[in-house]
């Protein structure tokens, strides 16, 4: 498999993120990724990748929980942090897996 040139980014800053969080496996396979040659996913990398990007958003919201206007307290520097993550480096992640890889990150409803 080799990737859209629109993902490599996203895929080198989330394969950055992998290791400085020190996860291995992620960080290996999205560096297999942005190496441009064939690769091949299996049922662990798939796995991996999908709990990779829950575990950013969680992290978003572990850092910022007082987002949500709703919700009292609420820090608007917490929103616009929370924000900038989930349409920036999160929204863009979510969008390749399930674009490039055909990977939602939450499962699909049946139907």
């Amino acid at each position: 498999m080799k990737l859209r040139a629109q993902y490599l980014e996203i895929v080198r800053e989330a394969a950055g993120v992998a290791a400085e969080e020190e996860f291995p496996h992620v960080a290996r396979v999205l560096s297999a990724l942005a190496s441009e040659s064939e690769f091949r996913l299996s049922t662990l990398d798939v796995d991996q990748l999908r709990t990779f990007a829950r575990f950013i958003r969680a992290r978003a919201t572990l850092r910022h929980p007082y987002w949500d206007d709703s919700h009292e307290p609420y820090v608007e520097a917490h929103e616009e942090e929370f924000l900038e993550l989930m349409n920036g480096f999160y929204g863009a992640f979510a969008a390749f897996l399930l674009d490039e890889l055909s990977i939602a990150v939450e499962p699909q409803p049946a139907g």
